[in-house]
């Protein structure tokens, strides 16, 4: 089964980098999709002839097995004009994709407005790709704090390494420095210590595809500078983090950490959408039903 069905992938056929179709290609030789549609937003009105053109540019760059996806139907190109985040909606809805990937503007060139506000507002998960990211998708670095995004995120990690051929993925839980802890913050410090028992009634309940979760446990004040650190120190491969919606009301709920390390990662982020509601270390050492076996989350 696919982890990802539908897969969208932002591009310009003017790109300096191949980053995106590389990358892309990737996605599809791993994760095998049922269908991947690129989209090249145009500042000029799109006609027939300026797609064919585009595809053309486009699969020019493109490795195996993309080109003959494109001849086989199974990979579209689309030429559009308009608001890059109104069009990548609307086409989001158009082909009901689960995932849209993302090219990641230069850390010196601002804040990435558009994988931002994708990660905020798209219905789907979010995959940002800085420019120059090695095409590969291992290894897989999954932030947890215990909360059934987290398990979501970890659950997805754990695929994509199932599928890239790994039999591990790392999850990465970033304690308070005790030291530093606010007042509301003390519950979570009191449990420290306690870390290898969360996480293993944690994982209890996730499907994790024969993939061995492996616990790595940091401390610090600052959560998303940690993750950064750790998957920079992974070299390479994904960062895989979940979000705390899948509607539009999300744009509330994306999660700071989420949302920092989406804008400050040298790798990519693969930003999971999922209901969300956040348990904390101590609940989670608490919640009985964690510890059900026979329970999880598909």
């Amino acid at each position: 089964m696919p982890v990802f069905r539908s897969v969208l992938v932002l591009v310009s056929p003017d790109i300096e980098s191949p980053t995106m179709v590389e990358y892309a290609a990737a996605l599809a030789r791993v994760l095998d999709p049922d269908h991947m549609r690129w989209l090249y937003i145009s500042p000029t009105v799109s006609t027939a002839s300026a797609e064919e053109a585009a595809a053309t540019r486009l699969l020019a760059l493109a490795p195996d097995p993309l080109s003959r996806w494109y001849h086989d139907g199974r990979l579209g190109v689309s030429v559009r004009r308009g608001n890059p985040l109104e069009t990548t909606l609307a086409t989001i809805e158009e082909t009901s994709a689960d995932l849209v990937l993302v090219p990641g503007e230069p850390l010196h060139a601002g804040r990435r407005v558009v994988a931002r506000r994708l990660a905020m507002h798209a219905p789907c998960s979010v995959w940002m790709v800085p420019r120059s990211t090695p095409a590969s998708l291992k290894p897989v670095l999954v932030p947890v704090d215990f909360s059934p995004r987290a398990a979501d995120a970890l659950r997805v990690g754990a695929a994509i390494a199932a599928r890239a051929g790994e039999n591990m993925c790392r999850a990465l839980h970033v304690r308070l420095d005790s030291s530093r802890a606010a007042p509301e913050e003390y519950d979570e410090a009191d449990a420290f210590g306690r870390e290898h028992e969360a996480f293993a009634l944690f994982v209890a309940r996730i499907d994790l595809h024969d993939v061995e979760a492996v616990p790595l446990f940091e401390e610090g004040s600052d959560v998303a500078r940690a993750i950064v650190r750790v998957g920079t120190e992974q070299g390479g491969g994904a960062i895989v983090m979940g979000t705390r919606g899948r509607t539009r009301a999300s744009a509330l709920l994306l999660g700071s950490e989420t949302e920092h390390v989406l804008l400050s990662s040298p790798i990519s982020v693969l930003a999971v959408k999922h209901f969300g509601a956040g348990l904390r270390l101590r609940e989670a050492l608490a919640d009985l039903r964690v510890s059900q076996r026979g329970t999880t989350f598909s």
